[in-house]
Formats: C-alpha cells, structure tokens, sequence
C-alpha cells in the first residue's frame, strides 16, 4: 500500500460526505410535488433554486451523474490502494456498507420533513456542480438523443398516481370539483374491493322458490327492486336471479291460487369472491352481460350482493332512483350531536369527526361499536373513544341501525362541533 492508510479515509469520508450531499439534493427536490417547488423558486430570492426548477430534468441528470462518479471512483481508489493487499475483497464491502449507510440511508433520513430548508440552502452549490456537470451531461443528452432517433429504445412518458392525483385536485380554473372528484374515483376504482361496495347479507331482498307466486308477486311491488334473488332453502342456496318485469305476464294473465314460480323465469346468477376487483367484476359484467353477482366468502357463503349500479356509483356518486327515499346517513341534532347511520363506513367517520379509529375486522361504524362492547348492545349502551361518546339510538332484531355520536371536546374544531352539515 503506497498511500497512507489516514489518507485513503479522509478521501473515502471525503466523497461519501459529497454522496450524502447529493442524495439529499436528490430527494429534497424530487421527492416534493413540482408544482409547489416551482412556487417556491418563485416567491424565493434565491436566483439559484429558481434556475435549477426550471431545469429539472438536466438537475437530476446532474445528480445522477454525480452519484455514479462518486461511487466508481470509491471503488477504483480502493481497489489501486488495497490492490496488494490480501483483505480487499473485505475493504471493498466494508466501504460498500458504509457508503450505502452514510452515502444514502443517512442523508435521506436527515432530511425527511426538512426538504424546503434543505433544497433552499443548497441550491447555490448544486448550481456550481450543474455547470460543472455540463460537458458530460451535453455528451449523455445527445449520445439518448442519436438511440432514440434510431428507434432503438421507445420514450415513454410517465406520470404518477401521486401526481396526477395532486394536479387534478389542485385549485385551477380547470375543471369544477365534481369532475375533480369523478377522476379521482376513476383513479380509485382498480383498487377497490367487492365487498367494499356491495349491499349486504341483513340488507339483501330475496324471495324462495317455493313461494306463491301471487305472494311473491306483492313483495316484489313492495320492495320495488328490478332484480332479486332467489334462494331454495336458505340465502346460501341462490338458485337464480328474477327479473320484475319477467312477472308482468303473469300478472295480466292472472295467477291462479298455489301456483308456482315457473323455472324459466329464474336466470343464472352469477357468483363473485368479496376479494375481487371491482374493475375486474365490471368487465365480467360487460361480458356476460349481467348486472347483478352475489358475493361469497371463501365458505362459499353468501356475503351479500353487488350490482352494476354500485360500480358506477364508486366513479358517479350517488345515483338517486326515481322511487328512492333518501336515507341520510349523518344527521345535526345539534352542536355537539349528531345521528348517524350505524352503516356509516370507518373511513367516513373518521373524516367527518376528526377521529382516527382503524380496524381490520369491520368496516362500517356499528360493527367498530360492536366489537368494543364484546356483546350485541341494548339501546341506550354507549362507548367512549377518542373524545366522542357514541351510543346506540335505534336497533332491529340483531341490528344496530343508528347511533348518537357526541363531541365531549377533544375533537372540536374552531366552529365549536363536528364537521357535519345537517
């Protein structure tokens, strides 16, 4: 080893020091939206961060280059330095755990949180290394620029989920918020689960095969639904889905006491597990042409059902049938109180009281209310969580249907309650 061992480190921490510059840099620029960089550098004095923002692709380029440069000239130092020595396969992995920990782990942690001070107290020396990084840079651009020309690699533009999502919600005078909000439910829906939509089990409608067709006749003009399941035993034995409109015939023609349900009425009914894609089963249902599933378990249970209108429902929103009664979910009794469906989903709750209640095992509020109890409630039972006191105000059977929900005062916001509009 000709070099001085204390020398070799001082230039290894020298340039590792640099690394962690550059990795910094790297996410404090990049990791931020574009957008709110840009009004930064505009609103900022610094002439240097506004002239790296507006070159952001030759900016990372730059970094880039950096980092490759800096860790290839570690390795060829060490290398020549040690190249006698019998433990350089060891001096090489040590140096590479130690770059790796204070040349990318480290810095990244360090300025996580910290990105807009850190990108602005930077800017002026990352603009020297820019220029500095011009020739090899220019070479690299025109060296892409010949293979791309050639049609030897195709460019593909890519724009993130995390992006696309922050452009379109973005205040602009593009679209109005309910178009906003339609694209995002588009950008949701691949990743939505059937049991997430779907109508369940206690608010299903079906009737038996074995029933009176002139019985069966007034439940389905009482319940005034287009297509209903039919079971032979018990809800887990779906035998077919009935079009209302297939009964009109028999209806004009008159149904005679006894009679039954004539078995070409009954269409197939499809099955669907609670853990597919909703965008998987609206292909299905394109292709098949149905429009309702029943959703099973991995028992083979029936869970519930989906139908085609809750699929548009998750881009659209609500879709408001001419015969519906509009069921509010959340309802201001006053300041401090509010009455809500016990159907509530957790994610609404949540948004709507400033809470922070997760659980994996149920989805809706009553069943978050359900499992803290241990039992099935009586009326009047309550819970405390997080500042709201939420009791049970309406049940049916083995159903919580309603539920008051009080601000004790941990959760209120300046207007003095929850975030609800009655």
């Amino acid at each position: 080893m000709d070099v001085p061992l204390f020398v070799y480190i001082l230039f290894s921490f020298s340039l590792i020091a640099l690394s962690s510059f550059v990795s910094g840099s790297k996410k404090s620029f990049f990791v931020l939206d574009q957008s709110e960089v840009r009004a930064m550098a505009e609103a900022d004095e610094s002439p240097a961060l506004r002239f790296l923002t507006q070159r952001p692709q030759e900016t990372l380029l730059t970094l880039l280059i950096l980092h490759q440069a800096i860790w290839i000239l570690l390795v060829v130092v060490t290398v020549w330095v040690f190249r006698d020595a019998p433990c350089r396969v060891l001096a090489l992995m040590v140096l590479f755990i130690v770059y790796l920990f204070f040349g990318r782990f480290l810095p990244r942690t360090l300025v996580q949180g910290r990105e807009v001070r850190y990108i602005r107290s930077v800017s002026p020396v990352l603009k020297v290394f820019y220029f500095m990084i011009t020739p090899v840079r220019f070479v690299l651009d025109k060296v892409s620029s010949i293979i791309l020309r050639e049609g030897w690699i195709q460019e593909k533009r890519v724009i993130q989920d995390r992006d696309f999502k922050k452009l379109v919600m973005k205040p602009s005078p593009g679209p109005e918020m309910y178009e906003r909000e339609m694209i995002q439910n588009v950008m949701d829906f691949r990743k939505t689960l059937v049991k997430e939509v779907m109508t369940p089990r206690p608010d299903m409608f079906c009737v038996n095969v074995e029933e009176d067709v002139s019985r069966m006749i007034q439940k389905v003009k009482a319940a005034s639904f287009s297509r209903i399941p039919v079971y032979a035993g018990d809800w887990d034995h779906i035998v077919g889905i009935l079009y209302a409109k297939d009964l009109l015939p028999l209806v004009l023609k008159g149904v005679s006491p006894g009679q039954k349900l004539p078995g070409n009425l009954l269409h197939p009914a499809m099955h669907v597990p609670e853990t597919k894609r909703i965008s998987e089963l609206l292909r299905e249902f394109k292709k098949q042409n149905v429009h309702m599933a029943m959703v099973v378990d991995e028992y083979g249970g029936v869970e519930g059902l989906v139908c085609l209108e809750d699929l548009l429902e998750e881009i659209v929103g609500e879709i408001q049938d001419e015969g519906d009664i509009e069921e509010k979910l959340v309802e201001k009794v006053d300041e401090q109180t509010c009455r809500i469906s016990a159907m509530l989903p957790l994610e609404d709750f949540n948004d709507l009281f400033h809470a922070a209640i997760e659980s994996e095992d149920y989805e809706t509020i009553g069943g978050f209310v359900v499992d803290q109890l241990g039992h099935f409630p009586k009326w009047g039972e309550k819970i405390v969580y997080g500042g709201l006191e939420i009791s049970v105000y309406r049940i049916k059977d083995v159903r919580i249907l309603e539920l008051m929900v009080t601000d004790l005062g941990a959760h209120q916001e300046d207007d003095g309650g929850p975030d609800i509009n009655g």
